[in-house]
């Protein structure tokens, strides 16, 4: 999930619960996924998952980052959905995430799969960065 411009009472919230130092993790590596270099955005994607997965564990979410399994680039796997029981009414959730990681790794993402539709994960195809 990438994470919205936040208040300072979110910044409190977030610190509460020791997920201030995850967040910053996750912003830098969204700075690096934005990277022209191959090399420099395949690491922060990398980094990303990582911090992702440890940002939403720590609220009870899990998140991983794998090779896809045919062709090209790579998968983003949610295992659990804090919002899946809105997201399953109101999909425009799932799409605005899906929106929002398309951005910030400047490719387009498909989402192969969703919680909310009754998969067990939430999974997006991210493909390799064409190179100019």
């Amino acid at each position: 999930m990438l994470l919205p411009t936040h208040t300072a009472g979110v910044d409190r919230i977030l610190s509460a619960r020791g997920l201030d130092e995850s967040l910053k993790r996750l912003r830098q590596a969204e700075t690096d996924m934005a990277s022209t270099d191959d090399a420099v955005r395949d690491r922060g994607m990398r980094k990303y998952a990582a911090a992702d997965a440890a940002f939403q564990a720590a609220g009870g979410y899990a998140a991983e980052l794998r090779d896809a399994p045919v062709g090209q680039g790579q998968q983003l796997c949610q295992r659990n959905c804090p919002i899946s029981h809105v997201a399953a009414e109101f999909h425009e959730f799932c799409d605005a995430e899906t929106e929002a990681i398309s951005q910030a790794l400047g490719v387009h993402v498909t989402r192969l799969s969703t919680i909310s539709n009754g998969s067990e994960i939430c999974t997006l195809h991210v493909p390799p960065r064409r190179s100019a």
